[in-house]
């Protein structure tokens, strides 16, 4: 059991690292948390809040948020599909 955790605690240690560095681009924290807050109906700033915690190690994330931050840093995010989603530039 104690091999497991360790397994366990160094995967997140090396994971938190690249999400580190993944959410170092300027806006991407803000934009994966517009992301999940349109997903699930929570506030934006809840989902930024929650990120920069689990960014500080303050939080241990479980393997549900861990599946989902993975699919949207895998796939690029489209301007356009963000600037639809907000209503446009100049509405």
């Amino acid at each position: 059991m104690i091999g497991l955790k360790n397994k366990k605690k160094a995967y997140l240690e090396v994971w938190l690292k690249r999400m580190r560095k993944e959410f170092s681009s300027s806006g991407r924290l803000s934009e994966i948390a517009f992301i999940l807050s349109k997903e699930d109906g929570s506030p934006e700033r809840e989902w930024q809040l929650r990120l920069r915690e689990l960014m500080n190690g303050q939080i241990e994330p479980d393997m549900d948020l861990i599946t989902k931050l993975e699919s949207l840093i895998a796939k690029p995010i489209k301007q356009q599909s963000v600037v639809e989603a907000s209503g446009g530039l100049f509405d």
